[in-house]
């Protein structure tokens, strides 16, 4: 029965948080049901301290009415300030800016909707069922099975209790050796990050179970030759990628007319693989791209760039982004900015944002010569391309029907140099003049793009990070840059994923320390007191002892969803302390306890339930934190930071609380002492 209590907060949460969420125009997407998923097992924490309260008065014999109201109203104001905390958490993350706050904003407001429900159902549903459906006298019908499960977990709960009674009397007495020991073992928790130990990365690479290819052969490659290239590719396709469903080739665009419509130029095209899904195969999309670029070598002249289905943004993992007015300067330096980058290891996929030119012929006019025969250039520009390039003549008309005639030198006459030099150009005075006598027709490279970025000519040279962290990858660049000299009139900037990745840590960096303080502003709100709450903000550095921990054994790297993660739990892992903290407060205030009495008494009746609100949400997020399924690798490094840092945080929260506050209260108490004896 008390489960079944406890167990309907969850559906009704839920369908509560539906429809405030609808009414608050946020849809169900994939970051709102992430937010859902992560508040699930949260969503029961309200329930089962009021319900284990509400059982606790009822097995010391107050009637069950009795027992619902004042069990309810004894943790009200403890539950109403940890859902207060772990609200005020979300606030920040509201005003992220980039990427990072449009991500998780549908995913705080989920969170803090939920949670809202279930504080509400916890304060009015809860009682309300305990008092019609919780029973003392259930034990006498229940099957000998039942009897005999529930007599052994009561004998391992009684058992855990004795051994926490006396773990916690040890503490309170070995107090300098428990602190010193935790903070050792912060700081050995910290060189875990600081060292190299576990890496970081703006989000995690997801298999998106397909492969994207773009080819590029030298400028000027004939159609035939590129369809020949791509040809082998497919067999190459078909003998070493098996998953392969179905493969989609698009190269070339031909001649004339149809080169407007096409996508890229004869040279150029892209291959898209579409994959089994993840779970039908036994490689990952980055083996079998690492795969096919092991053949790359077979094929001399040609550029091969994957579009990395890992970036669930697009772009680069990162951009060197080379600003100055000269291009010619700039796309040099591109080329030293590639050889350095070529030279890092784990980098792949590296080219520059500049095209070589393509082959052409100009035509370079002699105006002098031009005016003596009475040419202009116009004139001579017209015919040239009526020549080389064709014009219409004349309409045809057949019976109502038109048809255009287009009047274009045959091919054989308009290949080479020579055949457009000795063009013939009509002057007014009716002289048949060759082209050579009026212009120079040189071969030359056409420019293909120019870009800018702020009004400013840019050059980039781009890359992927594979088999590393992007974060050390970083590092290198940076490195390696700044051994370069770069002219006073160019400077270089970091863009692509790593830019985001700076912007996105340095502003969930600030929103964690704002969250801080809010959840303690709450607390200070809540105790009517600065020292609890300060107390209280010790479980926070626990926390994240068990995120860098639980990085670290399972080989996740630091990312943006790991950070929400902890700050997630900025909120969640103060609601231990919280409880603990204010039933010893009522255990001295209401019950006369003395200081250490009240310590063990007060952290022996709030393991259970501490336990129990840890384990619901510990065991909520295993599923996520396994990656099982399609873009679980975006969400499972936070669950396993949720699941690190609550485990971590919760078993020391219930040594480390108690031994401050017996230290600060100690404390305070000797200075009331003093104060006595100096008034007296």
């Amino acid at each position: 029965r008390s489960a079944v209590i406890v167990a309907v907060s969850i559906p009704v949460s839920v369908i509560a948080t539906f429809f405030v969420m609808d009414q608050a125009g946020v849809t169900l997407n994939i970051i709102s049901m992430a937010g859902l998923a992560l508040a699930i097992g949260m969503l029961v924490d309200n329930s089962i301290v009021v319900l284990e309260n509400i059982f606790r008065h009822r097995e010391s014999g107050e009637p069950i009415r009795i027992a619902a109201d004042e069990g309810t109203s004894e943790v009200s104001m403890a539950i109403i300030a940890s859902t207060l905390t772990t609200l005020a958490v979300f606030v920040p993350i509201l005003f992220v800016p980039g990427i990072a706050g449009v991500l998780f904003n549908d995913m705080a407001i989920a969170i803090v909707f939920s949670l809202t429900a279930s504080l509400f159902v916890a304060l009015t549903l809860i009682p309300l069922m305990a008092s019609r459906l919780l029973r003392m006298n259930d034990i006498a019908r229940r099957s000998k099975i039942i009897t005999g499960i529930t007599g052994w977990v009561g004998d391992l709960l009684s058992s855990l209790d004795d051994r926490y009674h006396q773990t916690l009397r040890y503490a309170l007495h070995h107090r300098k050796s428990i602190l010193l020991s935790i903070v050792g073992l912060f700081l050995l928790s910290i060189s875990l990050l600081v060292f190299g130990f576990i890496g970081a990365e703006f989000m995690p690479d997801t298999d998106q179970s397909q492969v994207q290819l773009a080819i590029e052969r030298a400028p000027g490659t004939s159609l035939e030759e590129t369809r020949q290239t791509f040809a082998s590719l497919e067999n190459l396709i078909q003998r070493e990628v098996p998953e392969a469903e179905n493969v989609y080739i698009n190269f070339g665009t031909g001649e004339g007319f149809s080169a407007i419509f096409g996508t890229a130029a004869s040279n150029e095209g892209e291959i898209l693989i579409r994959l089994t899904d993840l779970e039908d195969r036994d490689r990952s999309q980055f083996a079998i791209e690492d795969t096919l670029r092991s053949y790359f070598d077979q094929y001399p002249g040609v550029d091969f760039t994957f579009n990395e289905g890992g970036n669930m943004f697009g772009g680069r993992d990162i951009e060197v982004v080379i600003k100055g007015y000269d291009l010619a300067v700039g796309r040099q330096l591109a080329t030293q900015v590639e050889e350095r980058l070529n030279s890092i290891e784990g980098l792949i996929n590296i080219n520059k944002s500049f095209e070589t030119g393509k082959p052409e012929y100009q035509v370079r006019f002699d105006r002098e010569r031009l005016s003596a025969f009475g040419l202009s250039t116009s004139t001579v520009a017209r015919a040239v391309s009526s020549y080389i390039g064709g014009t219409v003549a004349t309409r045809y008309r057949d019976q109502g029907d038109e048809y255009d005639v287009f009047v274009q030198l045959q091919k054989p006459f308009r290949n080479s140099r020579e055949d457009i030099s000795n063009l013939f150009i009509t002057s007014p005075a009716g002289l048949h003049i060759p082209l050579e006598q009026v212009a120079t027709v040189v071969r030359d490279e056409s420019p293909v793009t120019v870009e800018r970025e702020d009004q400013e000519r840019v050059v980039a040279v781009s890359c992927d990070v594979s088999g590393r962290d992007l974060q050390s990858a970083l590092a290198d660049v940076r490195a390696s840059l700044d051994g370069m000299s770069f002219p006073s009139d160019f400077r270089w900037e970091l863009g692509g994923a790593a830019e985001d990745f700076q912007e996105s840590f340095q502003a969930l960096g600030l929103a964690i320390l704002a969250a801080m303080f809010l959840v303690y502003m709450v607390m200070a709100s809540q105790f009517e007191s600065l020292l609890d709450p300060f107390i209280i903000m010790f479980t926070i550095p626990l926390a994240f002892i068990g995120i860098l921990w639980a990085l670290f054994f399972t080989g996740t790297v630091l990312s943006v969803t790991a950070l929400i993660g902890g700050m997630l739990l900025v909120g969640i892992v103060v609601n231990n302390g919280i409880v603990m903290i204010d039933y010893i407060n009522q255990l001295r205030e209401k019950h006369g306890y003395e200081l250490m009495d009240a310590v063990i008494e007060g952290g022996r009746r709030r393991l259970r339930p501490v336990l129990m609100t840890a384990v619901t949400t510990i065991l909520a997020m295993l599923p996520l934190s396994f990656g099982l399924g399609a873009s679980a690798e975006t969400w499972s490094p936070m669950a396993r930071a949720v699941i690190g840092g609550l485990t971590v945080s919760t078993l020391l929260t219930l040594l480390l609380i108690p031994t401050i506050y017996y230290i600060f209260e100690q404390m305070a108490l000797k200075r009331r002492a003093k104060k006595e004896q100096r008034a007296s």
